[in-house]
């Protein structure tokens, strides 16, 4: 053991001093950021793969690499992944509090950068889930879903505190979750109509049916959006492998698999609605 102790503060130290020397010399300073960040990943690589076997001394020295980055080159997009980095490091060590102090750092430091402000305070939610606290997850989610709408990480929360409750058996907390997600989304949808969000809740709430196997809420919501939009040739493909798969409805799913191949002749999965279209017509045919 101490061999490997000295063995890794050697390395540690020529790193360090790698860096130092890349500062030094004339290098382009997009080159040194590039060289700071690969020697720093190399080297918390490791960690990440042996962390089973990791000693607290090298994630200490994997956090140290990253602080090194922070302080050499603050407010880049290469301190800000270091700090990440090094949050993901107190996690893997189970340094709750620590990860969370980081997190909260993060988003105090990105000012005007909602999906940084957003991302980082999420994650710090997901890490007071797998300290057992609950509650403070809860209470940063629900901060970030009414704070950041539009960030992607906002629209993932309600359907993330479902699955939790699936997770823990909490089937009654699961479906409640589940209702209060499709209403969400669908208030998003209408408040964003033809935008990107729009098509995001209308997926998320696709989702959230199929997370419950509630068919029939998948079939009517799929079909609302038919006449909405007309659907695309993936939701007709969803649709048929409902009936075909879940409610041994061949007829209607051949009947939608014959409308892909009639609307999309030239879909990319166009071969394999021909053969369903083949297998359900053989079945009729015993």
């Amino acid at each position: 053991m101490e061999n490997k102790v000295k063995f890794i503060s050697s390395f540690f130290n020529l790193l360090i001093i790698s860096i130092s020397l890349i500062f030094a010399c004339g290098c382009s300073q997009q080159y040194k950021l590039e060289r700071l960040v690969y020697q720093a990943d190399r080297y918390s690589e490791t960690i990440f793969i042996n962390q089973g076997s990791a000693s607290s001394y090298e994630f200490e020295h994997a956090r140290q690499l990253y602080e090194h980055i922070v302080q050499k080159v603050p407010q880049t997009k290469y301190a800000i992944n270091a700090q990440f980095k090094i949050a993901q490091l107190y996690l893997f060590e189970k340094l709750f509090s620590e990860a969370c102090d980081m997190y909260e750092e993060i988003a105090a430091n990105a000012e005007y950068d909602n999906d940084q402000k957003a991302a980082a305070l999420f994650l710090q939610a997901k890490a007071y889930e797998k300290s057992g606290d609950w509650h403070k997850a809860l209470e940063i989610f629900e901060k970030v879903r009414i704070t950041y709408p539009k960030t992607l990480q906002s629209l993932n929360i309600p359907l993330y505190i479902a699955r939790y409750y699936i997770k823990e058996s909490k089937n009654e907390s699961a479906a409640k979750a589940y209702a209060e997600a499709i209403t969400y989304y669908q208030n998003i949808a209408d408040q964003y109509k033809g935008t990107k969000i729009c098509a995001m809740c209308e997926h998320l709430i696709v989702e959230a049916y199929l997370e419950q196997k509630d068919w029939q809420g998948v079939i009517a919501y799929v079909n609302q959006l038919d006449l909405k939009y007309g659907l695309a040739p993936d939701s007709l493909l969803l649709l048929a492998a409902v009936y075909v798969e879940e409610l041994h409805n061949k007829e209607k799913g051949l009947e939608i698999y014959k409308r892909i191949l009639e609307d999309f002749p030239e879909h990319k999965l166009i071969e394999i609605v021909k053969q369903k279209i083949q297998e359900i017509e053989d079945y009729n045919l015993e």
